[in-house]
């Protein structure tokens, strides 16, 4: 409920005003000064006692007159330097340089600053989209460990940073789908990533109230905020998204909180409408972006990449990983991404999830001719080395039966089960790629 609207006028009594004008909140503040026509960036960034200040003289910070009389010129030389109006007050809440000199930014280190490989850069804005059920968000919680753990995601590094994840699907899926990555990676994010208790609009005073939140967790972990991920843009954002000035007010606010926290990029994770082939809602938001990422059908394809080349699209799937019995002893699973890093399906004219490859690889291994037990135990080593872990037998595998038949199916391998063995196809598909990676020259 808002607070009625205080005039401005000497007949007020300023003792009840100034004790009840102490009794609102910030926000509360801010509706009040707006109405009595103190608008626009000041405003947003004025703290309580400034706002109050307004109320009480409707007198802006930056126009007081000061009190101390001007010092004198003999005394000018030797005094201290005026105190910064922005001393004292954190980072977020200094207002910026509105010139900064070309010469000034060319004195800059000309290089890219990497955050996760040469994919996605420091201080960049970007979105990940795709239809309902595509994967984007297994592939937001994937991005978000990755860099939490300094660990690689899809074969690219990732710098090493807290992250802030504001969520906004249905939070019984949180739990599942973080201890899926935590399983499968064996690899442990949670003191460097922190999640919003709730959906919230992205707007001036939530922005503000995020930073501060954030600024506190980034000063518990001890590292820097490297990565914002906005799980999604209809759970975050007030109005229209096909209007574009609610669209490019909205990304400004999105570009607000990546820069209170320099070093970090921002991922919005967003839906198609009706065509799946393009995010829903107004172009502003694809103008706006560094990068664009899409996904759809199991493969991950960059569409826009501002300041360097798109790199091609990325092959994944989602595996299946089991968590435990819940109370009533029903199995909990969850899904994580992984990627066919090992060559780009479109160059190389085959079109095999990542388990298929490295079963055609360890076919190849093993010499011209071997058994489907000697192929699935070269599987079964190759594949648990891959992982970093004993993963459980029977998934295993159950993995090596489905890609036996999709290399039997695509031709990639004979079809006898006395005796397998790579077809010319598969020669050329596994054993020249392996050999080309072990030889590069």
């Amino acid at each position: 409920m808002s607070s009625p609207p205080i005039p401005i006028n000497p007949e007020t009594n300023r003792k009840f005003k100034a004790t009840y004008l102490d009794t609102l909140k910030v926000d509360e503040l801010r509706k009040l000064v707006r109405g009595n026509g103190w608008k626009g960036t000041g405003a947003i960034q004025a703290k309580k006692s400034d706002l109050v200040h307004f109320l009480m003289t409707g007198e802006r910070p930056e126009y007081r007159v000061s009190t101390q009389p001007p010092p004198s010129r003999t005394k000018a030389a030797t005094a201290p330097r005026p105190a910064s109006p922005t001393q004292g007050m954190t980072t977020h809440q200094a207002r910026p340089r509105l010139l900064v000199p070309l010469a000034e930014i060319m004195k800059e280190p000309l290089q890219a600053r990497p955050l996760i490989g040469n994919l996605i850069r420091q201080d960049t804005t970007g979105v990940l989209f795709g239809p309902s059920g595509s994967g984007k968000t297994f592939i937001g919680v994937d991005l978000a460990c990755s860099v939490a753990t300094g660990s690689t995601w899809a074969g690219h590094q990732c710098q090493q940073g807290a992250v802030l994840y504001l969520w906004g699907e249905a939070h019984s899926g949180q739990h599942q789908r973080f201890s899926a990555w935590q399983h499968d990676r064996e690899l442990d994010p949670c003191n460097q990533i922190t999640v919003t208790s709730h959906p919230m609009p992205l707007n001036p005073a939530t922005t503000e109230d995020l930073i501060e939140a954030a600024h506190a967790f980034q000063a518990q972990c001890g590292r820097p905020i490297r990565l914002i991920v906005v799980d999604t843009l209809a759970r975050h954002i007030e109005g229209d998204e096909n209007a574009a000035h609610i669209v490019q007010g909205w990304t400004n606010q999105v570009d607000a909180l990546r820069r209170a926290f320099p070093g970090s990029s921002a991922i919005i994770i967003h839906h198609t409408g009706n065509d799946t082939s393009r995010m829903r809602g107004s172009s502003a938001l694809f103008a706006a972006m560094d990068f664009v990422m899409r996904c759809h059908d199991g493969y991950l394809s960059f569409g826009k990449m501002k300041d360097g080349r798109r790199p091609a699209q990325l092959k994944f799937e989602l595996s299946e990983v089991e968590l435990g019995a819940d109370d009533n002893g029903e199995i909990v699973t969850s899904c994580v991404p992984e990627y066919d890093t090992t060559k780009n399906p479109e160059s190389t004219g085959t079109d095999l999830d990542a388990k298929a490859v490295l079963a055609g690889q360890t076919l190849g291994h093993l010499g011209v001719k071997a058994t489907d037990r000697e192929w699935q135990a070269a599987f079964v080593k190759a594949y648990t080395q891959r992982k970093g872990k004993k993963t459980d037998s029977d998934t295993i595998r159950k993995y090596f039966r489905t890609a036996r038949a999709s290399l039997i199916e695509s031709g990639h391998v004979t079809d006898e089960k006395g005796s397998r063995m790579l077809t010319s196809k598969g020669i050329a598909a596994f054993l020249k790629t392996d050999d080309q990676r072990k030889n590069p020259d």
